[in-house]
């Protein structure tokens, strides 16, 4: 034991005591504990018996109801722990000690300790900060784990401590333990408002990567989401509201300061076909799109409006969702498994990858194909029963985007049974993590149906299944659906929860293809939908089922050329690569000898756009550099099929058309059997991100909608 009057704290470390450093730190025991019961002379030993005969009379310290058999050595650890206690739950100082033991629960802080501003820091104690930074005290000064007083204050949500330090120099970019930043810790810790103070005042970009991947932005969305879907915010609870309301505040905080953009951001390592090579790159995902998909969580009209305000302020300065949306609609609707630059504005790109979209939206893109088409089908007085069934699948869709727009509100769920107990068809746009699937139900023809011809059992055929129902659905049925996120869960506990059990019925589609299965399970849905609206129509059940097919392939080959238009009539944010690669996906039917008209007019509708004054640079550039290639020879033959005279290199003269079509689907056919052993071999433009695949980034990548989407 070192001198009478004195106890080494070295001791304590053993405790892992939070932000004591690794120094010797001595503190005179005369100010750790009550001097009378054991004060003795220098000279005299240290009489713990007399100390713990004290100690022991309070309860809360030592619970010792039996004499104690302890050796000095355990008591001496125990007067360890004890001061370790006191450390942390001491009188302040000036203020008499022994009161009731340590439990005044306060702070004491010793002006000698080199960690004196960090504790400051930790109680919030400004007038303490103050004289502690007059005294000399460095406001970026680091303890034993690298933190500063900054770090301290943000991880326990000092907020006025924060902007105190803020004031004095505090650096916002230091790092802290396990390498956070100030920043990182409150949001890590629930401080929005502290979070808030940093980027306002502390200039802290909440749009800055960090080494691992992560921006503060990408932080606190996550904490969003998670919010949005845990049982507190469906309970609303007062504190969990309360909760979100700052999280959105401290989002719009964000957003005013992260700079023109505000994106949500996924790292993945892609690797360039041609080098070998690998580069760290990022999906960028507009915020103002992704409140608009979580609005649909809240439990209240209040709330989900309170969302969709935010997303409105963020769109009006920052409207990249735009571009996305135009791009990820055309390439879920004519997928190609690319990565590609698009355009955003203002000479500014983001990485896209083909795969993928939000439920949200593409039940609305339906909904709008849909309107668009039944107008047509009325313009051109169509078959009456066609209108008629066409008409009721509008109703669906519209009932649906509401419904998904409003999933989280109970009233939302009981609106969508009722039209069901009332007979009408009602759409769940539903699935697991990774995939989307869809599911509608009748109570008229009881059935359910399940549209999915991607990710699913090994027993159960690509396209649409139908199930009898046995047993009424309920509220729970739609929710759990709704919000699954467990493969399991919907293909085998609901199925048994609710008798689906007896499969009545299919129709069989290709395999899925890409990862576009958020459009691909709506096209399985619409035709499905069609056999049951038809069989109410009271159409004949041994006809119904091929007048389906038949007006399905209708509005289907309708929506390619709508999607197309729509794309095409609005900014063209994709590179010229990726509508030269659709084309190619178009055309890949022509190695059967299969070639519709529907194809053949997407494919005109292509090449007038690369030919257009937009993409004619971007045209040439791939012929210069991509169009001696096997693959490249084999689409140049098609597009002169269509008229385009490619004769001088570079040059591209003529009008589209398809007078030598049928020529060039023979060239097509005779190159492509030497495709696969040439595509090893061809070179490609080194900016082009479709050299690129994409594989995850070894780090843990933050959950988020999209991975629920396909992703």
């Amino acid at each position: 034991m070192t001198d009478q009057s004195e106890i080494k704290m070295d001791l304590l470390n053993e405790w892992q005591m939070p932000l004591l450093p690794t120094v010797s730190l001595v503190i005179p025991l005369s100010e750790l504990v009550p001097p009378n019961p054991f004060k003795k002379e220098a000279s005299s030993p240290l009489d713990l018996t007399a100390l713990f005969e004290h100690t022991q009379k309070n309860e809360d310290l030592f619970d010792n109801d039996e004499e104690s058999t302890e050796t000095d050595d355990d008591r001496l650890v125990i007067l360890a722990k004890a001061i370790a206690e006191f450390y942390d739950n001491a009188p302040a100082m000036g203020e008499e000690v022994f009161k009731q033991g340590f439990q005044t629960g306060k702070h004491v802080i010793h002006s000698s300790s080199p960690i004196a501003l960090h504790l400051a820091a930790r109680n919030g104690d400004l007038a303490e900060i103050k004289k502690l930074i007059g005294q000399g005290f460095k406001v970026n000064a680091e303890d034993f784990l690298s933190s500063t007083p900054l770090h301290i204050a943000a991880n326990y949500g000092r907020t006025e401590a924060v902007k105190l330090l803020l004031q004095y120099g505090a650096n916002v970019h230091d790092l802290s333990y396990e390498g956070f930043s100030a920043i990182q810790l409150a949001i890590h810790k629930g401080h929005y408002s502290a979070a808030q103070v940093l980027v306002a005042q502390g200039k802290v970009n909440p749009s800055q990567i960090s080494a691992k991947g992560e921006t503060p932005l990408n932080m606190l969305f996550d904490a969003f989401i998670a919010k949005m879907k845990s049982h507190e915010i469906e309970a609303q609870t007062p504190k969990a509201i309360k909760e979100v309301h700052e999280m959105l505040e401290a989002l719009e905080t964000f957003a005013a300061h992260g700079g023109k953009y505000c994106h949500y951001v996924v790292p993945f390592v892609a690797e360039n076909t041609k080098s070998g090579g690998t580069s760290n790159q990022f999906y960028k995902f507009p915020i103002s799109m992704q409140l608009k998909i979580y609005s649909g969580f809240a439990p209240t009209e209040a709330l989900r409006e309170k969302i969709l305000k935010l997303a409105e302020k963020i769109y009006a300065t920052d409207k990249s969702e735009d571009a996305f949306l135009s791009a990820k609609n055309l390439l879920n609707v004519f997928p190609t498994g690319q990565l590609y630059y698009i355009k955003i504005g203002d000479g500014n790109k983001i990485i896209m990858k083909s795969d993928g979209h939000f439920k949200l939206f593409t039940t609305e893109l339906a909904k709008n194909s849909l309107t668009a088409y039944l107008q047509k089908l009325t313009t051109e007085h169509a078959d009456p029963v066609e209108i008629a069934a066409f008409t009721r699948l509008k109703e669906i869709y519209t009932n649906a985007h509401e419904f998904v727009s409003k999933t989280g509100q109970s009233s939302t769920i009981e609106h969508y049974l009722s039209l069901y107990e009332q007979g009408k068809t009602i759409l769940i746009p539903s699935g697991w993590e990774g995939h989307f699937v869809t599911i509608f139900a009748s109570q008229a023809q009881k059935v359910v149906g399940v549209g999915n011809s991607g990710e699913r059992y090994m027993n159960i055929q690509p396209g649409i299944s139908f199930y009898k129902t046995t047993d009424q659905l309920d509220p729970a049925f739609i929710k759990e659906l709704a919000f699954n996120q467990n493969k399991k869960h919907f293909e085998f506990d609901k199925m048994y929860d609710y008798g689906l059990l007896e499969k009545i019925g299919s129709i069989s589609v290709t395999e899925q293809k890409y990862g576009n299965c958020t459009w691909e399970s709506h096209r399985d849905a619409i035709e499905g939908m069609l056999l049951i609206e038809l069989l109410n129509l009271n159409t004949s059940p041994s006809a119904a089922k091929d007048i389906a097919h038949r007006y399905f392939q209708g509005w289907d080959h309708f929506h390619g050329q709508y999607q197309l238009n729509e794309y095409l009539n609005g900014d063209l944010v994709l590179p010229a690569k990726a509508l030269i690669d659709i084309f190619s996906e178009v055309h890949q039917k022509t190695q059967q000898g299969q070639f519709t008209e529907h194809e053949k007019s997407y494919a005109k509708t292509i090449l007038n756009a690369l030919t257009s004054p937009q993409y004619t640079a971007e045209f040439k550039h791939w012929l210069q550099n991509d169009g001696s290639s096997t693959k490249g020879l084999q689409l140049k033959a098609l597009f002169s099929g269509y008229g385009l005279d490619l004769t001088e290199k570079g040059g591209i003269s003529g009008k589209v058309a398809d007078t030598h079509l049928n020529e060039a689907i023979a060239q097509f056919k005779a190159l492509h059997k030497n495709l696969e052993t040439s595509n090893a071999q061809e070179t490609h433009h080194a900016d082009d991100v479709a050299n690129y695949t994409a594989t995850p980034t070894p780090t843990t990548l933050p959950h988020f909608e999209v991975a629920v989407e396909g992703f």
